[in-house]
């Protein structure tokens, strides 16, 4: 849900990013012909406008084919606005300084540093905007308490905007923040449910161990027959390590920060076996009959494991919790493959999901459950593990079943 939240944030800056390039090259030439029609004695630079309109103009295009356009977006639309800045420098001191120009600056200046999309960005702009006055005060015609009323109305004007611009990105901070701290949550209220089905789950190989090593001392390996039965226990010892290994290794991958994984060729059937196991117990316990139908051959996904884990481990806790109160709860598990992607299934027979809440289920924290006892971060989750893997995850709402279906794109590989 983080990539989701950072994903819409990305999106929303580079449209900002855009509308002020946009905004820069109408709005150059706009106050030449304003500013002139409103005083006749104003001078300005029809060629300086001109080149910072062309200049932003070519910038909001290129924002379009750069391959990362919001970081680029950003740098364009810095030197767009610094140029803005250092423009209006030379324009109110072409115009000595003139009251009307003065204020023209004022609000030139105010704007930009309005538009500043990161603190840091903020910091250059009221830089120029406090700093290019202040040095040119000397060349100044204005009288010392002229220059007062002037500085001081940029640094009023720049610290209320500063002020805003400092809250707004501690907002998003802590948003984002308290965001991760929930998902984190989240997932440890999963790890919690699951820890007595897990203890349960290593209990019994443990035992099997411990009795295949006492019988193994008690054979006298005297005969064939003694050494056939010594290997069987052996193989089993074998097996039921094998089998506490891959239940460990799956809770360690669950638990892991997905930002902190690469992304690494993966049996995408294993990860949907891993995600099945870690909800194994609570399965067994309510007798839900669970089906996984994998793919014949060795479908590999490029991805972060333990991330697709989680979003198949989501689906199947939902179809549980949706079966709980059935007869006779079913849970299908499907991967197929089509031409671009591989597609995971999961259908469940339970009380179905209610046509009004259809459009709002995949939101963070909505839940028909009792908010103690959910977040509601379960379906948004995995929505966002599936776009931050270009892919999707959608539900098929004319179906008598309740039918997610998570798309991975397999061109990832």
């Amino acid at each position: 849900m983080l990539r989701v939240l950072n994903d819409l944030e990305e999106v929303q800056s580079l449209r900002r990013v855009r509308i002020f390039l946009f905004s820069s090259a109408i709005c150059s030439m706009l106050f030449y012909y304003l500013m002139t029609a409103l005083n006749s004695s104003y001078i300005d630079d029809i060629r300086g406008r001109l080149a910072i309109s062309v200049a932003a103009l070519i910038f909001l295009v290129a924002t379009f084919f750069l391959k990362e356009p919001l970081k680029w977006g950003r740098f364009l639309l810095r030197l767009c606005t610094v140029g803005f800045i250092l423009f209006y420098l030379y324009l109110l001191q072409l115009n000595h300084w003139s009251t009307f120009h003065c204020w023209s600056y004022f609000v030139v200046a105010s704007i930009i540093c309005s538009t500043s999309m990161t603190w840091n960005n903020y910091l250059l702009h009221a830089s120029l905007g406090l700093g290019g006055p202040l040095l040119l005060s000397a060349m100044s015609p204005l009288t010392p308490l002229e220059l007062l009323h002037f500085h001081a109305a940029n640094l009023a004007s720049f610290a209320i905007i500063g002020v805003a611009v400092h809250s707004n990105t501690q907002y998003k901070q802590e948003v984002l923040k308290l965001t991760k701290n929930l998902i984190e949550q989240s997932k440890m209220t999963a790890l919690g449910e699951m820890a007595g089905g897990v203890a349960h789950e290593i209990n019994n190989p443990l035992a099997i161990i411990k009795v295949s090593l006492e019988q193994m001392e008690r054979i006298p390996l005297e005969s064939s027959n003694d050494k056939e039965k010594f290997d069987k226990l052996a193989d089993k010892i074998s097996r039921m390590v094998i089998r506490i290994n891959k239940l460990t290794s799956a809770l360690k991958d669950f638990s892991i920060d997905g930002h902190l994984q690469e992304n690494r060729s993966h049996n995408i059937n294993e990860l949907i076996e891993t995600a099945i196991s870690l909800c194994h117990q609570k399965f067994k316990h309510t007798e839900t009959l669970v089906h996984f139908t994998p793919l014949a051959d060795t479908p590999m996904l490029k991805c972060k494991s333990n991330q697709i884990v989680q979003a198949i481990f989501n689906l199947c806790n939902n179809a549980f919790e949706a079966t709980r109160n059935t007869s006779s709860p079913q849970i299908e598990v499907k991967l197929v493959r089509d031409q671009h992607d591989y597609i995971v299934h999961v259908i469940d027979n339970g009380i179905g999901i209610r046509s009004e809440d259809i459009g709002k289920m995949m939101e963070p924290f909505f839940t028909t459950k009792e908010a103690d006892k959910n977040l509601g971060l379960g379906l948004s989750v995995a929505h966002g593990v599936a776009k931050a893997h270009g892919g999707s995850l959608s539900f098929m709402p004319e179906e008598r079943q309740t039918h997610f279906i998570l798309r991975l794109p397999h061109s990832l590989t």
